[in-house]
C-alpha cells in the first residue's frame, strides 16, 4: 500500500503511514528505513537521520542501513560522518561494490585523494577475491 503512496509521490501520505505502522509495530526496523527515504524526499535529513537511527538501533546488521545513512549525511556536506557509516556498511558487507564507491567520493569531497585511492584499490581487491 504505502509503496503505492510512495510512487504516486505522495510522500505526506507516506508519512503517515509509517507513523501508523510504527505505533503499531514500533520494533521493525524496516518501517523506521523506510519512512527515512520519504523524509528525504521531503528533504527532512536531520528526521530522516533519526529514523535511520533507530533503524540501526533495532538491526544494527543491516549493511544498507549504514549506507543510506551515510549517503544522507553525505548530502549535509557531512563527509567524516559518511564515511564513518560507508566503513560501518563495509565490515557487514565488504562484498557491496557500491559503499566503496561512495566511500571514495566522499573521501574525494575532503581532498582526501590517497586515501580515496586506496579505496577504490581496496574496492577491486576485495570484490575480486570473495567472488
Amino acid at each position: 500500500m504505502n509503496g503505492i503512496l510512495f510512487n504516486l509521490l505522495k510522500y505526506e501520505e507516506s508519512i503517515k503511514f509509517y507513523n501508523k505502522a510504527v505505533l503499531l509495530n514500533p520494533n521493525n526496523s524496516k518501517c523506521y528505513f523506510s519512512k527515512s527515504a520519504v523524509l528525504v524526499k521531503l528533504k527532512k535529513y536531520q528526521e530522516s537521520i533519526q529514523c535511520i537511527d533507530k533503524a540501526i538501533e533495532i538491526d544494527p546488521n543491516e549493511s544498507d542501513y549504514y549506507y543510506t545513512k551515510a549517503l544522507t549525511l553525505a548530502s549535509l556536506e557531512k563527509y567524516d560522518e559518511a564515511i564513518q557509516n560507508y566503513d560501518a556498511a563495509i565490515r557487514i558487507n565488504p562484498n557491496e561494490s557500491k559503499y566503496y564507491s561512495q566511500k571514495v567520493i566522499a573521501l574525494s569531497c575532503l581532498k582526501r585523494y590517497e586515501e580515496a585511492f586506496l579505496c577504490y584499490c581496496q574496492n577491486a581487491f576485495e570484490i575480486k577475491t570473495n567472488n
